[in-house]
């Protein structure tokens, strides 16, 4: 079954309007599956639940509790004094903690929907066409494109684009010896990860120069 987690720089955007600034103390990639509002500290915590709290919560945390876990809580800059690393998105606390975790709640419902409806196109074997109707308006400021194994264009979301270099790629129909070669230049079929779970590279990494 096909299982959405919600990354934290898509979140970070979503917040944006409430003055988020993401905190990522850590090298790694976080995903999300749900929201919860946290008014105690808790010992025990579930890794794919994004946090939010106020920063006196997190002053009385464990340090285990910040290893896998991830806050969004509401303070400015000098207010954060925590004895612990912490992960998150910190808020502009001129904002009330209701708008904001109404601005979460529908993002996640949002794709919580996305999900249950991609699942059930798959289980009454709809094609790739299907998958790809259903999917562009959650990703409309963004472009998806689905290739076989010679990198043919079998389905894209989009027929052309502003960015010249992807542009001549979605009119050419295929990725060319060149791009396959800036490909290989960058790791890309070095990478295992992408044979067992999607990959989110930075725009360093790719060949258009894009994340």
């Amino acid at each position: 079954m096909f299982r959405i987690k919600l990354s934290l720089k898509l979140i970070t955007e979503a917040l944006e309007p409430f003055g988020a600034q993401l905190i990522l103390e850590r090298d790694r990639q976080y995903g999300f599956t749900k929201v919860q509002i946290l008014y105690e500290p808790c010992d025990e915590l579930d890794k794919e639940t994004l946090y939010m709290c106020m920063p006196r919560v997190l002053s009385r945390m464990r340090r285990s509790a910040f290893e896998d876990n991830c806050f969004v809580f509401f303070a400015r800059p000098e207010q954060v004094q925590c004895r612990h690393i912490v992960c998150g998105i910190m808020l502009d606390p001129a904002y009330g903690m209701g708008e904001v975790i109404n601005c979460l709640i529908n993002l996640f419902t949002n794709f919580n929907t996305f999900e249950r409806e991609i699942n059930e196109l798959a289980l009454n074997g709809s094609g790739i066409n299907a998958v790809f109707k259903l999917a562009e308006p959650y990703f409309e400021d963004g472009l998806l494109i689905a290739v076989d194994a010679a990198f043919n264009i079998i389905c894209a979301s989009k027929r052309s684009v502003e960015h010249p270099y992807v542009n001549n790629i979605l009119q050419r129909g295929y990725y060319n010896h060149e791009d396959l070669n800036q490909m290989a230049m960058r790791g890309y079929y070095e990478d295992e990860r992408k044979y067992t779970r999607p990959v989110l590279y930075d725009a360093s990494k790719t060949i258009c120069g894009l994340p």
